[in-house]
């Protein structure tokens, strides 16, 4: 993608493939058969990072600087079909990755937290994988057949399941 800084997590819906680049604030669309454009450069979205596609849009979750600093936390931002960012929940911290889990979502926290966020943008800490030795954890996979989320250590090198 021309001009590319961070590209980060990718992920597909409503015909499409979406792509942050963490480095350049922006979010990248891209349809089948077209070509990559920009769906959001919105200034709200500091470090754009982990992202999920919606029937409305895509849920965004930022790192608020980058590289990653918790003085200057992210959150979680709706982000419609205009490209415009809409801050969704109070909470704030270092995001990294963000999946569905049936009328919510799961939430990396860079720091080593797992959190869950129902529709309302209200947190709750799952877990805090630091007390397991977790160094950083990065963008996750969830399986929600299985109620299962993986979590990359990105500092240890390592991976740790983690059963809801």
């Amino acid at each position: 993608i021309p001009g590319a800084m961070f590209l980060n997590d990718v992920a597909t819906g409503r015909g499409a493939v979406y792509a942050s680049d963490t480095g350049a604030n922006r979010i990248y669309r891209y349809t089948p058969g077209g070509s990559v454009e920009t769906y959001s450069r919105d200034p709200a979205l500091p470090a754009p990072h982990g992202n999920v596609v919606e029937e409305d849009g895509i849920l965004v979750v930022t790192l608020g600087a980058f590289p990653p600093d918790p003085a200057t936390p992210g959150a979680v931002f709706r982000v419609g079909e205009d490209g415009a960012a809409e801050r969704f929940g109070t909470g704030a911290a270092v995001l990294d990755g963000i999946e569905r889990d049936g009328d919510g979502w799961v939430v990396s926290e860079f720091g080593g937290k797992i959190w869950r966020l129902d529709s309302a943008g209200r947190g709750t800490l799952l877990r805090d994988l630091t007390a397991d030795g977790l160094s950083s954890s990065a963008d996750i996979g969830f399986d929600p057949s299985r109620r299962v989320v993986l979590v990359p250590d990105l500092v240890g090198n390592t991976l740790h399941l983690l059963r809801l």
